[in-house]
């Protein structure tokens, strides 16, 4: 029988010591996740723990957002003024089910909500025009 030679084995490359990651190596939702538990101090965009919100996605999972980002809609009176008026044109028109207002294309209901709509929204006072504000006071387009 032939003898065997014994197995030779590769000479190992020499192993890369591991670099701790920075708040950059992150991605933005886990950067928010660390910097509401406090493993990190600010977000790449600057939020602190402060700044940040935790909120529950439609999946009902948790998710942390910015403060600003989440407050967008809610502070905005004329989102809230056109809502407003398309809710009660669907009462007035009596529509239960999902009818999306467009103003070109689309079917003759969805026109007549968009125009009834409209005519709400600028006849309430959040939505006219007229009383829109800068700084608290009437003002007149240049």
């Amino acid at each position: 029988m032939p003898h065997k030679s014994p197995r030779r084995k590769s000479p190992k490359s020499p192993r890369r010591s591991k670099t701790k990651k920075t708040w950059r190596d992150y991605s933005k939702s886990s950067q928010y996740r660390m910097v509401k538990t406090g493993k990190i101090a600010r977000t790449s965009g600057g939020l602190t723990a402060a700044d940040i919100v935790k909120k529950t996605d439609k999946h009902g999972k948790v998710r942390y957002v910015s403060k600003k980002k989440s407050g967008r809609s809610k502070g905005n009176p004329a989102l809230k003024a056109w809502t407003g008026a398309l809710a009660r044109a669907r009462k007035e028109l009596g529509f239960d089910g999902s009818v999306m207002p467009k103003k070109t294309g689309g079917t003759s209901s969805q026109k007549k909500l968009y125009a009834l709509a409209k005519q709400h929204y600028h006849g309430s006072s959040r939505g006219s025009p007229a009383s829109r504000t800068r700084s608290g006071r009437r003002y007149s387009p240049r």
